[in-house]
């Protein structure tokens, strides 16, 4: 297997990678433990070897994918309460599910992607962190909407459009539970202002929708969470 340049490697495994993720994390509220740190830092070893056979990241530069990747990632973990199962839809490379696993093991978290070979990825994944409160789904959401299965809280990072996945995720909510949309760069086609928006694009009336914002800690790009209720 072809793998990246060893300074890579080395680098998400280095005490100056962990420190970065752990303040960055801490400055979104987030306490990263030590133990969680290493198996972050393995996660991230797996996929930028992985990455050379399949496309699961155009991010490779070790403090980017800190930032971009594992810290963006566990901004969800605020609007996750204790014990909750997670659906995480097109998880990819694994992003935001592993590292709220990760960070809250007391989660229990199902990655769901339709490609056969990130859902490889995901597995391989899961069995060299030695997850026992981690699972992988193939398949597309669309097509699995009538398998009984619910959640407390569904979720994913800039699939679609933020009304467009409320309707698909509400599917695997159970009543009362949560659908967190995290959004990326300011792209109108993912973004929303304020809950009118989002009840006018929407088939059924939304109970309560909250948006909230936020800056990555190094590069201070803008980032955003809606959080549904349902």
């Amino acid at each position: 297997m072809t793998v990246p340049p060893v300074d890579s490697i080395e680098t998400v495994q280095s005490p100056e990678w962990a420190d970065i993720l752990i303040k960055g994390a801490a400055r979104l509220g987030v306490a990263v433990s030590a133990q969680a740190c290493r198996q972050l830092a393995r996660h991230a070893r797996e996929l930028l070897v992985w990455n050379r056979r399949i496309n699961l990241t155009t991010i490779t530069e070790p403090y980017a994918m800190a930032e971009k990747h594992y810290i963006d990632s566990l901004a969800a973990v605020a609007h996750i309460g204790q014990g909750a199962s997670v659906l995480d839809i097109g998880a990819g490379g694994g992003f935001p599910g592993l590292p709220i696993h990760i960070v809250r093991p007391d989660t229990r978290v199902t990655l769901m992607d339709a490609r056969a070979r990130k859902v490889s990825f995901l597995k391989h994944a899961i069995r060299a962190l030695g997850l026992s409160g981690a699972d992988v789904i193939q398949g597309r959401a669309e097509a699995l909407q009538n398998e009984g299965l619910l959640f407390d809280v569904v979720l994913s990072r800039a699939l679609m459009a933020p009304v467009a996945f409320i309707e698909l995720a509400r599917g695997f909510c159970r009543p009362g539970g949560a659908v967190l949309v995290m959004q990326g760069r300011e792209d109108p086609d993912q973004t929303v202002s304020d809950q009118e928006d989002l009840q006018e694009g929407a088939d059924i009336r939304l109970p309560r929708v909250v948006k909230e914002t936020y800056n990555l800690p190094y590069s201070r790009a803008r980032r955003g969470i809606i959080v549904v209720t349902l």
